[in-house]
């Protein structure tokens, strides 16, 4: 399959978790996404579980909190309603089908085929002058933006921690927010020299 039939599946299947409604399909697709994620044979496809599973974990509870409809469950004037935990359930579903789905197309083709076959799909708006080039290129720079920025703030992160030898929950959030600030004001300020500097380090 090429990459642009391979993305145009992973489209499809984003588009099919909107159309569909249904609770029960999300529970069961949900499991399927979950033991595919769990036994996957590759071990970078399980990467970020942590982030992944926060990141579920807060839009499960966003979904379920302050929903209008038949109470359900009750404690100390929290309400939990069949809607909420309806809407809950359906949302942190189709986020996690599109997050594992996301991760087996990446796994399966690499960036710069993943930019090249968005180029190809979008080469028709050529005609209305806009510019696709651009965009493709601009996708490709952040698609590889991401692991570098989290392989530099992983590396910043330790040595920061082990230098300070903070070992508390305060002082590790004044780390992580420092260490933010630094390394996206470094991107603004002057992105080519952050790639630049970074690739260095890995070749070295």
């Amino acid at each position: 399959m090429t990459p642009l039939a391979r993305m145009l599946v992973y489209f499809g299947g984003v588009v099919l978790v909107f159309v569909v409604q249904d609770t029960v399909f999300f529970l069961a697709a949900a499991f399927l996404a979950i033991c595919t994620f769990v036994f996957f044979p590759g071990k970078r496809f399980r990467s970020g579980a942590i982030p992944i599973s926060i990141f579920l974990a807060v839009t499960f509870a966003g979904n379920l909190m302050f929903k209008e409809g038949r109470i359900v469950f009750s404690l100390y004037g929290l309400e939990i309603t069949h809607e909420g935990l309806t809407s809950a359930t359906v949302t942190t579903a189709r986020t996690l089908l599109m997050i594992i789905g996301a991760k087996l197309l990446l796994y399966a083709v690499s960036v710069e085929e993943l930019a090249g076959a968005v180029g190809r799909l979008l080469r028709p708006l050529r005609v209305l002058r806009l510019p696709v080039e651009e965009f493709t290129e601009m996708m490709l720079l952040t698609l590889k933006a991401f692991p570098l920025l989290k392989d530099t703030m992983t590396t910043q992160y330790r040595a920061r921690m082990a230098a300070a030898g903070a070992d508390g929950l305060t002082q590790r959030a004044a780390i992580v927010s420092s260490l933010l600030v630094s390394v996206l004001s470094d991107i603004l300020v002057s992105p080519e020299k952050f790639f630049d500097a970074n690739k260095d380090e890995q070749k070295a």
